[in-house]
């Protein structure tokens, strides 16, 4: 679980993952889904980590991590995964991530930090 400033960023964040949780499972094998699954942790580690050293300087950079590592990992997945046969839905899905990521990242640009 990632480590949030607030409970309102939590659930911005929470949300925007189980989104794309449910795109990649449904195109996904279970063994495939998995290693997915492995790799966000990676990511949401490396934001969790980041957030102990959080100053007034970082403070945009932490709110990114989830947005931008994500997005980039979600579409690159689907990308190596395309074929004939999904073509329609995998392009569907990659649309989709790319409007939730929008939509998170002008949720946390309304986020208040303890420094402003």
């Amino acid at each position: 679980m990632p480590i949030c400033l607030n409970s309102q960023h939590s659930v911005i964040v929470l949300n925007y993952i189980d989104v794309l949780l449910e795109f990649i499972e449904d195109v996904s094998t279970k063994e495939t889904f998995t290693n997915f699954k492995d790799v966000l942790d990676i990511i949401i580690e490396y934001n969790n980590n980041y957030k102990r050293d959080i100053g007034t300087g970082n403070f945009h950079d932490f709110l990114m991590i989830i947005p931008v590592q994500v997005s980039v990992m979600t579409n690159g997945y689907l990308a190596a995964l395309e074929n004939e046969n999904n073509l329609k839905k995998i392009r569907a899905y990659r649309f989709l991530i790319s409007e939730q990521t929008q939509d998170l990242i002008e949720q946390l640009k309304q986020l208040k930090t303890e420094y402003e």
